[in-house]
């Protein structure tokens, strides 16, 4: 099993990331994949609270592969690999796709999730919580959607009902 992520290059791949990654993040720049093979389940890594299991079904296996390969800028056929991860085994691979505020590693992990099928949309989705979110709609074990922060709370006579 293997883990992707996707992230602004310069961040991405820096031991210590400084302000210049950072800006370069938020208003643009260059995209990377980081290939990361894991040892055990996700469960095992991460905690089962973390992982959210997903049925796809073999069309939208294809489709994905069709999304990760378009993410991936190639060389003569194959991705172009840029150097070694941070984890045993791991590979930072350049991305065709750009990284910027409007298009993180959130938004692009929920658009993989659509791209295999999954009734999912990246429309909003800025944080890692609301890319889980929509894992978990996807799913079926998601909670009901926050209201967004300052939202007026519901009528009282509403919530009486």
């Amino acid at each position: 099993m293997v883990l992707l992520g996707f992230g602004a290059r310069g961040w991405y791949m820096a031991a210590v990331p400084n302000s210049w990654d950072g800006v370069a993040a938020l208003t643009g720049t260059a995209g990377v994949v980081l290939a990361r093979p894991l040892p055990s389940a996700p469960e095992a890594l991460f905690g089962p609270d973390r992982v959210v299991a997903l049925r796809v079904s073999p069309e939208g296996m294809a489709s994905l592969r069709d999304f990760l390969r378009a993410t991936l800028a190639a060389g003569p056929g194959i991705p172009v690999r840029l150097a070694n991860g941070p984890y045993p085994g791991s590979a930072f691979y350049a991305a065709a796709t750009r990284y910027g505020l409007g298009y993180t590693c959130n938004t692009w992990t929920v658009d993989a999730l659509r791209a295999a099928g999954l009734p999912v949309s990246a429309w909003g989705v800025v944080s890692a919580g609301e890319a889980m979110w929509q894992a978990r709609r996807a799913a079926g074990t998601a909670a009901p959607a926050p209201l967004p922060t300052g939202a007026p709370a519901a009528p009282a006579s509403a919530a009486k009902g």
